[in-house]
């Protein structure tokens, strides 16, 4: 099965939920019209309950049809036109360091401030997919010297590491996710929009797509064993935006 997934995506109060579904589905199946699978990773700040709000109902989103699949951290959503997204649970917690760590495939609720090794460590422990996202100024000075030593001691296993739209286009790949992709570590990309009115339409302009197996009856584990196994060959999508779009988002 041929899956295309933004890896890192936000719902802010600010957003439409609607149109971020239906920018995702536009945008992927744009980038991979082949694509039997078309999903989204949702990160979650602290206080952000999206994932949530849809499983129960009390989100309710105009022209989309929410679907439980087997498992409680995924779920479908479906337009009018018939077109289905898969939506995973993450979350995203902000380090001691000042580090983001994201936390793919669980909404569980970890609060802020732990150190990023014991935050790693959780995630892992939660069978959740633990990725470190580059940031903008986030690996420079002392917290760039800590993710190399973090890099350093990890094993591939251990994490993935993550580019996003926010990094220009022209800017070459920060050499440290070069350098870890030599180590056999997974770099997966996402659009991680920011908070203002309008950013949903960026969900699912960038992203990875994968293939592999795919089980109907554990789709969420089917994605996440495809986004972790070294094994399985990963394309970027996408293209991230200009520096210009990068200086007017940061205002």
């Amino acid at each position: 099965m041929r899956i295309a997934v933004d890896t890192h995506v936000h719902v802010y109060p600010s957003f439409t939920v609607a149109r971020l579904l239906a920018a995702a589905y536009r945008h992927l199946a744009r980038l991979v019209p082949e694509a039997g699978v078309r999903a989204v990773c949702l990160t979650e700040r602290a206080g952000h309950t999206a994932f949530a709000g849809l499983a129960d109902g009390s989100l309710r989103v105009p022209g989309w049809t929410v679907q439980a699949t087997t498992e409680t951290n995924l779920m479908g959503v479906t337009s009018a036109a018939g077109e289905t997204l898969y939506v995973l649970a993450g979350r995203q917690i902000v380090t001691a360091e000042r580090l983001e760590v994201l936390a793919l495939g669980t909404d569980e609720r970890w609060p802020d401030g732990a150190p990023v090794r014991d935050v790693v460590a959780r995630v892992r422990a939660a069978h959740a997919l633990p990725v470190l996202p580059w940031g903008l100024g986030k690996w420079l000075g002392a917290r760039g010297a800590l993710m190399q030593q973090l890099v350093t001691e990890a094993q591939p296993g251990d994490f993935a590491l993550a580019d996003t739209y926010l990094l220009p286009v022209l800017a070459r790949r920060p050499g440290l996710i070069r350098r870890a992709e030599k180590r056999g570590f997974r770099i997966l990309a996402g659009t991680d929009p920011l908070g203002r009115r309008g950013e949903e339409e960026l969900a699912g302009r960038y992203g990875v797509s994968l293939e592999g197996p795919w089980d109907p009856a554990a789709p969420a584990t089917s994605l996440l064993n495809l986004l972790r196994d070294p094994a399985v060959p990963l394309r970027t999508i996408g293209r991230r935006g200009s520096l210009g779009d990068t200086l007017k988002r940061m205002r």
